[in-house]
Formats: structure tokens, C-alpha cells, sequence
């Protein structure tokens, strides 16, 4: 056959690539950039963290929602902040950004703090004008704005209050929303953690990425995480990647030759072949972590799907200890260990010494392991029930006990309430922060280091 007339895999793998598009929705945005484009950054950003409370809204967000401030970036000149708001009517939130600028029109010069963004309601299936679209809000009252704008701390016992409007999908903002602070947050003392599911927000909830990237850190960072959880496989190459489901399910993936078991594909294959929902590729381990872990401060809950995947895994994290130590990756990152497949893996791996030092681990299954191995956390299946005494024994020996995967507001209240976890993994980062808010228990011992 003639070789100028035959494409190879690679060149059919480009050309199928070429046709690749964005198929979940983006979040709205402000034609040419809002009022953020003309305005200047915090100066000292960590301060939007003054803005956190618990507060009552006009409309979208419901009566005790919670204000939550996050930072995310790897130095000071790259560091950004970000406000949202959380409330747990339409498991809704909002993520907004921070800008200062001058208004003169009203003749007297006026330092304005904005926040402009997105909000959107994760009970609807799909986003529609009825279930997301802009919305921007100024400090009030104007001596916070000023102090904050010039980079310091806003006068003793001021109240601060957040007032502008919401619109429907991309149309600019005309409803008026009022959000009143009513009191501040709950001190978790190091005790009670939120977890992301699947790294986020998951695929099918649409929230502009797809779950298991980079940039799911970022975003559950902005909405309340403390850790979160990816999902780990191992390519034919031996590569660790970030993946929830054992094959290349049409629901997370496209591409015409994208299907099959991972464990098929080398990585470099899975890179010419397969895009995420959102267009991303399927991100190597490494990449992510070394992404989420100097982006953000989330602890790091690693559910490895293969037992294969256990060696590979642990040498990848004393690779990264090293190259990063400003991460702390060995006290941020803990290895999951969801099956007795995996958990064998694990512990033949200590027996010999192969586990990378400081290595920590977390049991899915048998309260008993947590101790025998042992490893630092337990996190159940919610559908085994509270186990209020088995969390209280591993809680007292000082491990961490955090249900997973909770996502219905009765059951998340039934859970703080008789199980008093240290921590809930939920695709809802906003609804178990208001709910714990509202009625969660500190439980009687704090979680490890």
C-alpha cells in the first residue's frame, strides 16, 4: 500500500480530535467583563475573608445561608480570592469575585467593592435561564468597601451587607437581592470537614469542568470543601490517572475510538483518543495533585480503583514530596482503600517496605482495619447506617470518621446529628455546609494532624 495514502492511529486519532467540542453547558459571564474588567484587585485579598458569616437573603439562597471566602494560588502575586454563597433551597450557590474601583457618578468620588459571577440552582438536571445566570453584589456599607479596597481591615464591629440583583441566564442583572448578615460562622475546630465527591461537582451536574480535573480543586475550594476525593486508575503504561469508572463510560468521555477499560489504553492513547465532557483530558495524577496541592490547602482523599494502581501510586507521592515541599504532600494526601483487593495491596506493600514514608491511608469497608493496618480514617458507606458507636471508638482513638456519599438534606441532618462524623463526602458542597451550619455537632474528638 501506498505510505503516503495511509493514516496512521495517530492521524486518525488528531482528525477525530479535531471535531471534539465543549457538551456541557458553561456557566454565564459578563459581557466584556462586567464591572470587574475596569476594576483593580484586593490588594491584601485574604481580607474578603472578613465577609463571612451566616446570612438571610431577599431571593435565590433562602434565610441562614452561608458567606464562604476562599484563596486559591500558588504565591502572592498569583494568589485570587473568591466569595460564595451557599443555601440549601435548590441546593443553590453563587461564585463571585472581588474588584475595587471608583464611581464618580454621582458627582462625589465612591471607592465600590463589587463582586460579580454566577449563580446556579444543582436541583435542575441541565441549566437553563430558570437555573443559573449572573449575579453582582456591592459591600455595603461604604466605610467596609473603603477599607478593604485599600487593603485593610474594615472598622471594629461593623456589619458588613451585600446589595445588587440576579438575572436569568445571561441577561444582565435587574432582580434585586439583599443579602443581611445574621451571625458568624461555627468554629469547626479543626473537628468537622466538608468533602467533594468526585473532586467537585460531578459531571452530569454541570457546573463548567468536568469532574476529576485540575480544576475541580479550585472549585471546590470556592464551595466549601475542606478535602475532596478523586478517583485513581492505572493506564496500560503504568500511569495513575484521574477517572471515576473502570471503563471509558459515554457519560464522562467522547470520542469516536474513547471506549473500553482504561487499563487498555496507554496514556499517551487516552490522550490522542479521549476528551472529557468539557473538553479536558483525562489528567495524569501527578498533574493534578501538583495543581491542587499548591493551588489550594484541601486535603486530598485518593479512591483507588485498582489494586494495581496501589505501588504506582505511592512512589508517584514520594516523587511529589520531594519535588514539592512546600505541599506537604505526605500529611495532605491520604490513599483510599474502598476493597480488600486494594487494601491487601496496601498492606503487602507496607510488609515490604515499598510505601513511601509518611504514606497514610483511609478504610472504606471494616471499622476493625482502620486500627490493624492502621491507617488514620474510616469513611462508610451512608447506606450502612450511622454506627454511632463505631465512630465514636475510632473517633476517641483519634481517627477520622467521615460518611460517604450524602446528598439529600434529610439524610445529611440524620447523619450530623446521630453520627457526629468528623467529616461528609457530598456532590453538595453547599448543602452540607449550610446544614452543618444550621444544626451540625462538633463531634467529641477532633480528627488527626
Amino acid at each position: 500500500m501506498n505510505s503516503n495514502r495511509t493514516l496512521t492511529a495517530a492521524a486518525f486519532a488528531a482528525l477525530a480530535m479535531s471535531c471534539v467540542e465543549r457538551q456541557g453547558p458553561q456557566p454565564p459571564t459578563f459581557p466584556s467583563g462586567g464591572l470587574l474588567a475596569r476594576s483593580t484587585p484586593l490588594p491584601q485579598p485574604q481580607m474578603l475573608s472578613v465577609l463571612e458569616g451566616i446570612y438571610d437573603t431577599t431571593n435565590r439562597f433562602g434565610t441562614f445561608a452561608v458567606v464562604h471566602a476562599s484563596m486559591q494560588g500558588s504565591s502572592a502575586t498569583t494568589m485570587k480570592a473568591a466569595l460564595a454563597i451557599l443555601g440549601r433551597d435548590h441546593l443553590a450557590f453563587a461564585i463571585l469575585e472581588p474588584g475595587c474601583f471608583t464611581d464618580s457618578s454621582s458627582g462625589t468620588p465612591t471607592v465600590q467593592l463589587v463582586l460579580e459571577g454566577y449563580w446556579r440552582y444543582l436541583e435542575n438536571a441541565e441549566p437553563d435561564s430558570s437555573s443559573t445566570g449572573l449575579i453582582r453584589l456591592f459591600v455595603q456599607p461604604s466605610s467596609v468597601a473603603t477599607a478593604l479596597c485599600a487593603g485593610q481591615a474594615p472598622p471594629p464591629g461593623t456589619a458588613a451587607a451585600l446589595a445588587g440583583a440576579t438575572g436569568q441566564g445571561n441577561a444582565e442583572p435587574t432582580a434585586p437581592l439583599q443579602v443581611t448578615y445574621v451571625q458568624q460562622r461555627k468554629g469547626r475546630a479543626g473537628s468537622f470537614f466538608v468533602g467533594a465527591h468526585h473532586g467537585g461537582c460531578v459531571t452530569s451536574d454541570d457546573c463548567g469542568i468536568s469532574e476529576n480535573t485540575p480544576e475541580t480543586f479550585v472549585l471546590a475550594s470556592r464551595l466549601g470543601a475542606n478535602y475532596l476525593e478523586v478517583d485513581v486508575h492505572l493506564t496500560a503504561d503504568g500511569i495513575p490517572v484521574c477517572f471515576h469508572t473502570t471503563n471509558l463510560s459515554a457519560t464522562l468521555v467522547q470520542g469516536p475510538y474513547c471506549f473500553g477499560a482504561i487499563a487498555g489504553y496507554t496514556y499517551a492513547q487516552l490522550v490522542a483518543n479521549c476528551r472529557l465532557k468539557n473538553g479536558e483530558i483525562i489528567p495524569r495524577l501527578e498533574d493534578a495533585l501538583a495543581f491542587g496541592l499548591t493551588n489550594t490547602d484541601l486535603i486530598v482523599w485518593l479512591d483507588m480503583k485498582t489494586a494495581d494502581a496501589v505501588l504506582p501510586t505511592t512512589q508517584l507521592l514520594g516523587t511529589l514530596a520531594t519535588r514539592l515541599p512546600a505541599a506537604n504532600v505526605m500529611s495532605r494526601v491520604v490513599m483510599g482503600l474502598p476493597a480488600s483487593d486494594v487494601l491487601n495491596a496496601y498492606v503487602s506493600a507496607q510488609q515490604s517496605g515499598q510505601l513511601a514514608p509518611g504514606q497514610r491511608c483511609l478504610v472504606e469497608q471494616r471499622a476493625e482495619d482502620v486500627t490493624a493496618i492502621p491507617c488514620i480514617a474510616w469513611s462508610p458507606r451512608y447506606t450502612r447506617g450511622p454506627m454511632a458507636s463505631d465512630v465514636l471508638n475510632l473517633q476517641s482513638q483519634g481517627k477520622f470518621v467521615g460518611y460517604w456519599t450524602l446528598n439529600d438534606p434529610g439524610v445529611v441532618d440524620a447523619f450530623l446529628l446521630d453520627g457526629k462524623p468528623n467529616g461528609v463526602l457530598t456532590n453538595y458542597l453547599g448543602l452540607v455546609n449550610q446544614r452543618w451550619e444550621a444544626i451540625g455537632i462538633l463531634p467529641a474528638y477532633g480528627a488527626p494532624p
